[in-house]
């Protein structure tokens, strides 16, 4: 019998230490600095149960008071132990799936978004308008530079008159190149009105909510172009920390947008939750492994890893230990 009890207590300890390890870390994403004597307590529940298991079914009494204390530990034991072991399981799964899932909500309300804002009526007039005046000013720089006649001639000023007459305060007045001009000469007159002639239209008080939505649509191609994939993000390491700014960025740029559309044509994004996918925690290991179940084999594996280091202690005393031996060892000594 004393052979038995050596190998009883050597599953117990390397068992409640594998439970303790899993314990530990199961544990360490929620109680942190507390997580070492909230893991000893743990450990300690289970050693105390399980000598108390082998003492009562040794002696022949009811094993009821021992497995109080052992379901009490047991239970912590089991949400840090399936915490720990499903989200090794599980990690790159179900960041790759919430990120997969977030990256086209977010670039979805992006693109509908932009769209929305460039259907305004008073930006396609403004769009209009300025395609007229970018073509005037294509074809003045045209005229100014044909090889027959270089310089601004009589067409060259129709266009200035032309691009003058599309804006409400018409630019400075400047050395326009006369005729056989030099190309220094045109390309320093062509950079200084164009860039004069954009400031004006920017200026403009109809053009105002042009530059607003201009403003917005930049930040969403930005947006666009650095949040292109989840793969992206996965390569350079951001991860899940990605979809907090993802949340910032959707909520900013639809606050921004919805200033300017009307009511009923308003911006409404997906929130986009920094918590998603996040194992590690047990509330996020739970919700996953239970409500989600995006891999079920991995919950039930995890539950039965779980469970077996808190239980098979139990199971070998039940199974090896002779019930009341120490009782039967007494009365016959008393006989003796």
């Amino acid at each position: 019998m004393l052979i038995v009890r050596v190998i009883y207590y050597c599953i117990v300890f390397i068992c409640i230490g594998i439970s303790a390890y899993l314990t530990y870390f199961g544990f360490l994403s929620t109680f942190h600095e507390l997580t070492l004597p909230f893991t000893a307590v743990i450990a300690l529940g289970l050693l105390g149960a399980d000598y108390l298991i082998q003492k009562y079914r040794e002696n022949g009494q009811s094993l009821r008071p021992a497995f109080v204390l052992f379901s009490i530990a047991a239970f912590f034991s089991l949400l840090s132990n399936f915490n720990f072991l499903y989200t090794n399981f599980m990690r790159s799964d179900v960041a790759a799936i919430a990120l997969r899932e977030q990256f086209d909500n977010f670039r979805d309300d992006l693109t509908s978004t932009k769209g929305a804002l460039l259907d305004l009526k008073s930006v396609k007039d403004e769009s209009s308008r300025r395609d007229i005046i970018v073509a005037e000013l294509k074809n003045m720089k045209k005229q100014m530079d044909d090889p027959n006649r270089s310089g601004c001639g009589a067409l060259c000023r129709d266009h200035i008159k032309n691009i003058n007459g599309q804006l409400t305060v018409s630019p400075t007045n400047l050395a326009i190149p006369s005729l056989n001009s030099s190309a220094t000469a045109r390309d320093k007159f062509y950079e200084t009105y164009s860039g004069l002639v954009f400031s004006a239209m920017d200026a403009e008080p109809s053009a105002d909510e042009y530059v607003r939505v201009r403003l917005i649509n930049d930040k969403i191609d930005r947006a666009l172009t650095e949040f292109s994939s989840p793969e992206v993000a996965i390569q350079s390491n951001k991860g899940l920390d990605v979809l907090g700014e993802l949340s910032e960025i959707s909520l900013e740029i639809e606050r921004s947008a919805n200033s300017i559309l009307p009511e009923d044509k308003s911006a409404a994004h997906t929130f986009i939750n920094p918590g998603l996918g996040r194992l590690g925690e047990i509330v996020y290991s739970l919700q996953n492994g239970f409500i989600d179940r995006p891999n079920l084999s991995a919950t039930i594996l995890s539950i039965i890893a779980s469970l077996v280091v808190d239980i098979f202690p139990v199971l070998f005393a039940l199974i090896a230990l002779r019930p009341g031996i120490l009782r039967e060892k007494t009365e016959i000594d008393d006989l003796l």
